[in-house]
């Protein structure tokens, strides 16, 4: 299995450094969270209620640190991936520490192994811009259905692959078109489209470095695939799926099919209650 790896801009001397903070242990975290935090937690809730919710592809621990103000959570992430930036493993500790949560809510593992949660021990999974990540898709969803009880269920909220702009990128369509994403990304970068001025203006890429790294990034760690393939791949692995939007828009499938040009979307699925 594979789940976010360290982005280009999240190496080694860009990762975040914590600030010193005066919160007392325990309370909620107000810093650095994002805007569909509050509902995957809140679906997470009335999914679990006070069962096991497991986050795959917890990276720095954001929504892990947010959620378990609420919920039962934990965590994990690849080592190959996520962890490839040793300047990870002390952000991750220094927030399970300055929010009062045990090291082994978070587990760091390898590559393909099985997620480290006993079969039927979950009562919901999440997983959060990690879906595009994923090599063995066939091996994340079974794992899913195992460690799940029956009835219960996971949200994925990623991009699809009808997304009109590559969102790592911020090159529009990039993602169609594997074969010539070198050429297109250094075109779409000279031409000011995506996100190259601002890591110029910020981070002092040049034009080379940008177009290097994206490209290595992209296709090394980003597996784009569309919709269909999701649904088709759950039903094989013995899960019922559908395909909501993200709020406030209308929660109905067709919408979600809309708005997949957009936005990212969740992807529920749910392990039939007599398994």
């Amino acid at each position: 299995m594979e789940s976010p790896p360290t982005r280009p801009d999240q190496r080694q001397g860009d990762t975040e450094v914590l600030k010193v903070s005066t919160r007392k242990r325990g309370d909620p975290p107000t810093e650095n969270l994002k805007p569909y935090y509050p509902h995957i937690a809140k679906w997470a809730k009335s999914v679990a209620g006070s069962g096991k919710v497991v986050e795959i592809g917890s990276g720095d621990a954001g929504f892990l640190v947010y959620a378990a103000q609420s919920l039962d959570i934990h965590g994990c992430d690849i080592l190959e991936h996520a962890g490839s930036d040793k300047g990870r493993f002390p952000v991750v500790e220094g927030r399970l520490r300055e929010f009062g949560l045990d090291r082994e809510r978070y587990q760091w593992i390898e590559q393909n192994s099985p997620l480290p949660f006993a079969s039927g021990s979950v009562a919901a999974v999440v997983s959060i811009q990690a879906l595009e990540h994923v090599g063995p898709l066939g091996l994340l969803f079974s794992e899913t259905r195992r460690i799940l009880k029956p009835g219960g269920q996971a949200l994925h909220y990623f991009p699809a692959k009808e997304m009109w702009v590559e969102p790592h990128s911020g090159i529009p369509f990039l993602h169609w078109f594997p074969p010539s994403r070198h050429d297109i990304i250094r075109f779409a970068s000279e031409g000011g489209i995506g996100k190259f001025p601002r890591y110029a203006r910020e981070r002092r890429y040049s034009l080379a470095k940008f177009v290097k790294e994206f490209d290595h990034y992209l296709a090394k760690f980003c597996h784009f695939r569309p919709m269909k393939a999701y649904l088709e791949e759950s039903k094989k692995q013995g899960l019922d799926a559908k395909f909501l939007p993200p709020p406030p828009l209308p929660q109905a499938s067709w919408v979600a099919n809309v708005a997949a040009r957009v936005t990212s979307i969740y992807l529920i699925q749910k392990k039939e209650d007599s398994a």
